[in-house]
């Protein structure tokens, strides 16, 4: 009895990467999101990074401007939500001693 090997297919041939504009087109929405959203630093940088990751891998669709598009949106909502979060991190001390003189200065109600 002996035993021969099943012929074996060829390897499948590497494709051409697969045409996604679905990611350019999240890339753009999440950076026109993270525009709105840069105020709130919590919001604003996840979606950015979100977009920034999105609009990379969306560079080889077919949609290569809208990837590119929002590559620029998210890594300007990136930019103001980083000054957005330094800027209210140093100004948080003055704030809280406005906050307590304006409280001591308040009339006490009975």
């Amino acid at each position: 009895m002996s035993y021969e090997p099943a012929p074996s297919t060829p390897p499948p041939s590497p494709s051409v990467s697969p045409n996604r504009p679905g990611l350019a087109v999240a890339s753009l929405v999440l950076g026109l999101i993270t525009l709105l959203a840069w105020c709130l630093p919590i919001c604003g940088a996840p979606l950015a990074i979100a977009g920034i990751i999105t609009g990379i891998l969306g560079l080889n669709s077919t949609s290569r401007g809208m990837a590119i598009a929002g590559l620029i949106l998210s890594g300007l909502g990136l930019v103001l939500a980083i000054v957005n979060s330094v800027v209210g991190f140093l100004l948080a001390p003055q704030f809280s001693q406005m906050f307590e003189e304006f409280m001591r200065q308040m009339p006490v109600q009975p």
